[in-house]
């Protein structure tokens, strides 16, 4: 019987595991110098399409 519930246990981490939502962060930077020759709405631009990956 301790066996049978240790299979079990084992099966219900990798059920788990696998419906597990994974997030990435991807860091953004640049000079200071990019902000002067890209305009705030294509920043803004870049952004929305970053996030929706």
């Amino acid at each position: 019987m301790n066996r049978f519930l240790l299979i079990v246990a084992f099966l219900m981490v990798f059920a788990v595991d696998s419906l597990a939502v994974h997030v990435a962060v991807l860091e953004t930077g640049a000079d200071e110098s990019a902000k002067d020759r890209v305009s705030f709405s294509d920043r803004q631009y870049l952004t929305n399409v970053l996030r929706e990956r």
